[in-house]
């Protein structure tokens, strides 16, 4: 009989083929870490379903989005399992109903513009890192995800044109994406790219060879800041829904609007439309 670890490491396999590296390296080390002390060396049919609920439910003491995320990667094991007629027992059948488990979103949908001036005050006043203050005043005005941004090299930005070319393989939707750079974050950043002289656009401030890790990020947004305190949980993401919120009372094109946050839409005019719209974005970026 299969053992939990090698259905484990199968479905990982099979997993990696259609997802990032990243997220692919993330489900392998949370399987590990906070699966394997509890089921690895069982025999998949002896796992039981109250073994499963008893290790969700202190996860999700611990971390909703964690025990939430370990449910749904036992889900997709016995499934792959189920498929491949491996076995039809399931532990993980009902659990997240028996559970209850839901994903619970605190972050504010967007910021008001005076919560936005006073959440960088509070936010980014020292002894903030002037590494951590580059990244926020690049979120906020070109409205990329923060996976983009942490991501990127020097040799992405033009700053003759204003643009910066963020690669399809670190983008969302695996698909390139051109971000406008408004003046007055154009001269910051060449002001700093020349400082840390890395080829990595923001790197670690311990170490240029390697990006600033989201987590530290996160940790200045929602810990280190006080951000948290003024604001409630907040997320990076927040930014974007900022901009697309004023942009859209503002009268800004909504084409416009969306291919500035790289969206994908099934409507059919988009399906055809691959404009790009950069005069039209840097007028709306700059403003």
């Amino acid at each position: 009989m299969m053992k939990f670890e090698e259905l484990a490491e199968a479905w990982l396999e099979d997993y990696q083929k259609s997802v990032k590296h990243n997220t692919y390296i993330n489900a392998k080390q949370a399987i590990e870490n906070h699966l394997y002390p509890h089921f690895a060396g069982i025999a998949i049919d002896e796992v039981k379903s109250i073994d499963v609920v008893d290790v969700i439910r202190n996860l999700d003491r611990t971390s909703t989005t964690l025990g939430f995320r370990c449910i749904g990667f036992l889900e997709r094991m016995y499934t792959y399992a189920y498929i491949h007629r491996i076995t039809l027992h399931d532990p993980s059948h009902r659990v997240k109903k028996y559970l209850n488990l839901r994903t619970k979103r605190y972050t504010r949908p967007f910021l008001i513009l005076s919560d936005v001036h006073a959440y960088f005050d509070v936010s980014l006043r020292e002894p903030c890192k002037p590494e951590i203050a580059i990244i926020f005043y690049t979120m906020i005005l070109t409205v990329v995800r923060l996976n983009e941004l942490v991501l990127a090299k020097v040799s992405d930005f033009d700053f003759e044109k204003g643009l910066w070319c963020i690669p399809a393989e670190n983008t969302k939707m695996n698909r390139e994406h051109i971000a406008i750079l408004p003046s007055q974050l154009s001269f910051a950043l060449q002001n700093y790219f020349a400082r840390h002289g890395s080829d990595i656009a923001f790197p670690d401030f311990r170490d240029h060879s390697i990006p600033m890790k989201k987590h530290t990020v996160w940790d200045r947004n929602n810990k280190g800041g006080k951000g948290r305190v003024m604001l409630g949980v907040h997320s990076p993401h927040a930014f974007r829904n900022t901009f697309s919120t004023y942009a859209n009372e503002e009268g800004w094109n909504r084409d416009y609007i969306e291919v500035a946050l790289a969206h994908t839409t099934l409507d059919i005019r988009f399906i055809y439309n691959k404009a790009l719209y950069l005069r039209q974005r840097k007028e709306m970026m700059q403003w």
